[in-house]
């Protein structure tokens, strides 16, 4: 399946990105007691999926809602990072790689899902979803992410 992020940045039309207006949406599709996995889209267009952990653990995935995306400096990975800002009780919550839900602790993990529980390539779906959320910025002067609930 073709995706959004097999579409190079530069590629992208002007004004499909002002058409969303750094509009993201993340809808869940599947959760058990283990993980969470959900597709994360621009319009009707998916990007790639998402790995959280489930509900009722230490670091749960969050609340459904609509969130502010920012860059901050992330010890963790030693660069600036996209955070998800205002998330009622938690903080740092951030889009980073990750392939297991154990590599998690109420991040959202971006790759594809074509193992059960985990995500594969990662790192080369962060690169380009990353690319994709700093030119909404630039473009629209402001990116957010609604979580949907199945």
């Amino acid at each position: 399946i073709t995706t959004f992020l097999s579409l190079s940045v530069s590629a992208l039309q002007v004004g499909t990105l002002f058409k969303f207006q750094g509009m993201l949406t993340l809808k869940r599709k599947y959760q058990n007691e283990k993980y969470t996995i959900g597709h994360l889209y621009i319009g009707d267009t998916k990007l790639c999926d998402v790995l959280e952990p489930p509900v009722g653990v230490p670091h749960p995935c969050i609340n459904s809602g609509t969130y502010e995306i920012k860059y901050q400096y992330s010890k963790m990975y030693g660069c600036n990072m996209p955070f998800l800002q205002d998330v009622k009780g938690r903080s740092g919550i951030m889009i980073h790689t990750g392939n297991i839900p154990s590599e998690t602790k109420g991040c959202l993990l971006v790759g594809r899902n074509k193992v059960v529980g985990a995500l594969i390539e990662s790192r080369k779906t962060f690169d380009s979803l990353n690319d994709i959320i700093r030119s909404l910025m630039i473009l629209t002067g402001k990116v957010t992410i609604t979580i949907k609930d199945k």
